[in-house]
Parts: structure tokens; C-alpha cells; sequence
């Protein structure tokens, strides 16, 4: 076997790899967004129909009026539906988990990093392949125990990382956010 083309083929791979798992770190990034607005959404909705329900049924006893009686049952049915629905849908517990999943993608993501630029340097093959090997049987314990992502946060994911370059740096823009001692110097 020819050992250069087989280090240029896990050199792809390992890009290949970072690309994937950086990709599913922006993903549940994106869906925790989307979960903890509906998490808020939801929130907010019971709080406005508990308070008009009940302000409905306080204007029943003053005014009398059946209108409001109507309008007042209806808010409380639909904020009883809405109380069911997050208790069945635990949504705290989803937060909690995707919070948990990208804590544990971070590292992953940050280490892929440092083996490609370790990678042309005084590595060995079998070196980087057991390195690539414990990357992925982490990344595989991660995704076991992972909530699944939806549609919306890939697409948003991927606004973010090929639009918006929200997980890289134009040139130098990096050393900008360092002291003035410690940029690069040319």
C-alpha cells in the first residue's frame, strides 16, 4: 500500500469527519433555539390565558355577560390544553438534554481540530488512526444517548455555517480578539 496516498485519504476522511460532527454540534445548537423558544412560547401563552380566563370570569361576576363567559371558558380550556401538552412533552427535560449533548460534541469538535493540525507534523499513521478511532467511538457514545434534530435546525445550522461562517473567522479577525501581545506577528 502506498503510504502517502493512504495519509491523503484519512487526511480527507478526518476533514470529512470534522465537517459532519461541527455540523451536528451547530444542528442541536439550533434545535435547543428552537426548543427553549417553544419551551418560552408556551410559557407565555398559559401566563396570558390563565390571566385572561380569569379576568373574564371576575368581569362574569361584575358585568354579568355571557360573551365574556364564553370567551373566559374558552382561554381556560385552551390554557388546560396547553398545560397537558408541557407536561406531556416534558420540554425542560429535552432542553436539558440538548444542552447536555453539545457539552459533549464541544470537545469532540475541538479535538478533530488539533489532529488535523497535528496531522502533517511528526504523527505516525497508526498513530492518527487510533486518535481517529477514539474520536469516534466518543462520538458515537455521544450520538446513542442524543436527541434526534428536526429539519428546520439542519437548515438553520447550515445558514449559520456556510453564510453566516458562524463557527470560523475571516482573515485575522481571530487575532483581533486576542491582547496585542499575543497576535500573530508576520
Amino acid at each position: 500500500m502506498d503510504t502517502k496516498q493512504y495519509k491523503s485519504d484519512l487526511w480527507s476522511q478526518l476533514k470529512d469527519a470534522h465537517g459532519k460532527i461541527l455540523y451536528t454540534y451547530v444542528t442541536h445548537q439550533k434545535q435547543l433555539w428552537l426548543a427553549s423558544l417553544k419551551q418560552s412560547i408556551v410559557g407565555w401563552l398559559q401566563i396570558g390565558l390563565t390571566a385572561v380566563s380569569t379576568v373574564g370570569f371576575l368581569s362574569i361576576i361584575i358585568t354579568n355577560q355571557t360573551t365574556l363567559a364564553w370567551a373566559a371558558g374558552i382561554c381556560s380550556v385552551v390554557s388546560l390544553a396547553l398545560n397537558l401538552y408541557s407536561r406531556s412533552a416534558n420540554m425542560g427535560e429535552e432542553v436539558s438534554k440538548r444542552r447536555k449533548t453539545i457539552d459533549a460534541l464541544w470537545p469532540i469538535v475541538q479535538d478533530y481540530i488539533s489532529l488535523l493540525t497535528d496531522f502533517w507534523n511528526e504523527e505516525g499513521v497508526d498513530q492518527i488512526k487510533q486518535r481517529r478511532q477514539d474520536l469516534q467511538d466518543r462520538t458515537d457514545a455521544v450520538y446513542k444517548d442524543a436527541p434526534r434534530t428536526g429539519w428546520l435546525a439542519y437548515q438553520l445550522a447550515k445558514i449559520a455555517l456556510k453564510k453566516d461562517k458562524e463557527q470560523s473567522f475571516d482573515g485575522g479577525e481571530s487575532d483581533l480578539l486576542l491582547p496585542e501581545n499575543l497576535r500573530y506577528r508576520n
